[in-house]
């Protein structure tokens, strides 16, 4: 047998036996998505995360004090479950104890998680709980992003509007936020909303404006509801 032959099929065969360890990979990351629904799910959830087992709350409305204990149970009972990984790092987060939030959303993030991915990525954006590093925070965005995670899409609109980490560019960002407001981030819904009612980027639409603004409100954006009420008093004068 020639030389390059036995290379060959040596090469075939660490291809299929790498190709069989990312497939184990894959089948035990789906099979830790089947951990039964915890008291972690309830109270710890991401109401945005098309992957959550509960209604999910805001993480502004999380009770650290529930999620905490549930959701160390949780990982504990099932330690390769990405979904309990992040939710413990949203519990953390809420407690500002940064650092180990940081861990987490890292460690849910290995185990597959996107939310952890994008959550993580924010973390470093931050400098929240480690070094800060714009460029590993965007590569964590842009990944995230193309697997349809709204909180990086979200995050990718607001760099490009600020030209922080990317060049600046209104289009991309309204490109970004849109698909992320129409996925139900509220802070997207709120800034195509006042791109809207200032014609940034786009054509000026108040009604538009206020249809985004009203969305943006329903989940308790203070700002989306001042805006909204000036609007529609403009709105209103602007009919007499």
């Amino acid at each position: 047998m020639r030389l390059g032959t036995v290379m060959f099929r040596k090469a075939v065969a660490i291809a299929f036996f790498s190709l069989s360890l990312a497939l184990d990979v894959v089948q035990a990351q789906a099979k830790s998505d089947d951990a039964p629904v915890t008291d972690c799910d309830k109270y710890a959830a991401n109401s945005l995360d098309p992957q959550r087992k509960a209604p999910g709350v805001t993480l502004v409305a999380l009770n650290a004090a529930l999620a905490m204990p549930a959701c160390e149970a949780a990982v504990q009972k099932y330690p390769d479950s990405a979904r309990f990984m992040y939710q413990l790092g949203r519990a953390h987060h809420k407690s500002d104890n940064f650092a180990t939030a940081a861990l987490w959303y890292k460690t849910a993030m290995q185990h597959g998680s996107g939310f952890g991915e994008a959550a993580y990525g924010l973390m470093l954006m931050d400098g929240m709980g480690v070094q800060k590093d714009m460029a590993k925070a965007v590569t964590l965005f842009r990944d995230a992003a193309d697997k349809g995670v709204l909180i990086a899409e979200n995050a990718l609109g607001y760099l490009y509007a600020q030209g922080n980490g990317l060049p600046q560019d209104a289009s991309l960002s309204l490109m970004w936020y849109r698909k992320a407001a129409e996925q139900g981030a509220p802070t997207a819904q709120l800034a195509l909303g006042i791109a809207y009612e200032e014609g940034k980027g786009v054509r000026q639409d108040l009604a538009q404006a206020a249809a985004w603004y009203r969305k943006a409100a329903a989940f308790g954006i203070e700002a989306a509801k001042k805006r909204l009420a000036a609007l529609e008093a403009k709105m209103k004068a602007q009919a007499k």
